[in-house]
């Protein structure tokens, strides 16, 4: 198959994170389907792929025309059932949202790739990981986003072809601060090699690792591929001017401050911030995972240390852009609460890039 001839089918699309990731690969990549029913996210898509064809609801598509011409298939199918960042009750794959990993299925068997990948959360029950490691007949890999950007973000990825786990090293320690947030730095920008690597033993393996993370980070410097840029919360920040008007309500601040109140399972005298720190401080080499849920009120919270006093505000679009390492306002054109939740449900390009490096490598080699 001729790598400049990639035709995919692109299920669950929101903002079109895995076509970002798939041109810097394949420039000359064509979809063949897209697959998406939000409004707000069909609207950016159209926006940045106008030469796409119509998006469709996955649950009536019928791919069995595209049979002998589709080498990929790609989707992140929705999570809200499956994560435990679901407190109301995670329904799993019985879940009305979730349950369209079915329809994945049904592509993948109707159309009959040569290659696929499905991401979607870690935090799933094993009962749910397992169900669908059966179903794909792969077992998928596990890559924390915080090896390319700079939010702890891991995600699990079933791919029919062999893809290594991000190097030890370049993953952020799982040792916390009292902030709840990881400590160490994770990744020299220089490029630091995985110290006491067995590479005798992975047939080579960690070095194609170490190499492909390292052309993920620096093959594309520009501004519209921002990798290389944003591996630490500092580097996402937008300079102070451009914040300074985005401050918490003081209602907000009382309600979150407020340590007068008893919470459950947590001493008395404990706010609320305190006793659930979604949060993010600007201070932090690393920070938590940019969920689906930041344009709900307290989650959109973030404490700026480079003001005096501390200003408690929200994020802006641009910020949690870079967080996904998405290119400067990459949803612009819709509403600020809509495209915060459309990043929060987005894939990280530069995560897809780092395993399309390993599907070019076994296109090659077959």
């Amino acid at each position: 198959m001729n790598q400049d001839e990639l035709n995919y089918v692109s299920l669950f699309s929101g903002i079109g994170g895995f076509e970002l990731a798939i041109l810097q690969i394949f420039p000359n990549a064509r979809c063949l389907a897209s697959c998406e029913i939000e409004p707000n996210c069909k609207q950016i898509l159209q926006r940045h792929f106008p030469d796409h064809p119509e998006c469709q609801d996955v649950k009536s598509a019928d791919f069995k025309h595209l049979r002998g011409h589709v080498d990929l298939v790609v989707g992140g199918s929705p999570c809200k059932d499956l994560s435990k960042a679901n407190t109301f009750g995670r329904e799993g794959l019985a879940g009305a949202q979730s349950s369209l990993f079915w329809d994945f299925v049904r592509c993948v068997q109707e159309c009959r790739p040569k290659y696929f990948i499905l991401e979607n959360v870690s935090s799933m029950r094993g009962e749910d990981k397992d169900i669908i490691t059966k179903a794909l007949g792969v077992e998928p890999v596990m890559l924390n986003a915080s090896a390319v950007t700079c939010q702890k973000r891991k995600r699990l990825f079933w791919c029919n072809f062999f893809v290594a786990p991000f190097p030890a090293h370049s993953v952020a320690d799982d040792s916390k601060d009292k902030y709840g947030v990881e400590s160490k730095a994770t990744r020299a920008r220089s490029g630091a090699r995985m110290e006491n690597a067995d590479s005798d033993d992975d047939g080579g393996a960690n070095e194609m690792a170490e190499r492909f993370l390292d052309s993920t980070l620096h093959r594309f410097p520009s501004e519209q591929n921002p990798y290389s840029r944003f591996l630490t919360v500092p580097d996402v920040l937008e300079p102070k001017s451009a914040v300074a008007n985005l401050g918490h309500s003081q209602r907000m601040l009382d309600y979150l401050f407020d340590d007068s109140k008893p919470i459950k399972g947590h001493k008395p005298g404990t706010s609320r911030l305190a006793a659930f720190p979604y949060y993010y401080r600007t201070s932090n080499v690393k920070e938590r995972c940019v969920g689906y849920y930041i344009g709900r009120g307290s989650y959109d919270f973030w404490i700026d240390e480079r003001f005096r006093p501390t200003l408690y505000r929200k994020g802006s679009p641009r910020e949690y852009e870079r967080m996904m390492g998405l290119p400067d306002d990459w949803t612009e054109g819709v509403a600020h609460s809509q495209r915060l939740k459309a990043i929060g449900n987005a894939v990280v390009p530069a995560v897809i890039v780092y395993i399309l490096h390993w599907l070019a490598l076994n296109m090659e080699q077959t």
